[in-house]
């Protein structure tokens, strides 16, 4: 049984993963994991969602996803940002 460590992953002649593959990786799952945890609370969780949705969309560009794919996910942090601070502009008065 052949061992596979980190650095090997790192090099892209040795295990077929490149480093920007890697890191598209690893942002897309801390942003979903950070959108799910804040999922559990919407108000509160907002201070996750947000971010979360933002390394989601990062990791796509990163990670060189189809323009359509990440064209999607630029929506969708937008429109969680304007969610979370319409709520701020409608007790200014």
């Amino acid at each position: 049984m052949k061992s596979v460590h980190l650095a090997d992953e790192l090099e892209p002649g040795v295990s077929g993963i490149s480093r920007r593959k890697l890191w598209s990786r690893i942002l897309i799952t801390v942003g979903g994991i950070a959108m799910l945890l804040g999922s559990a609370d919407p108000m509160e969780g907002s201070l996750l969602i947000l971010p979360g949705s933002g390394l989601v969309a990062l990791g796509l560009f990163v990670g060189r996803a189809e323009r359509r794919l990440l064209r999607d996910w630029v929506w969708v942090f937008g429109l969680i940002a304007v969610g979370v601070v319409a709520p701020d502009f409608t007790n200014a008065s």
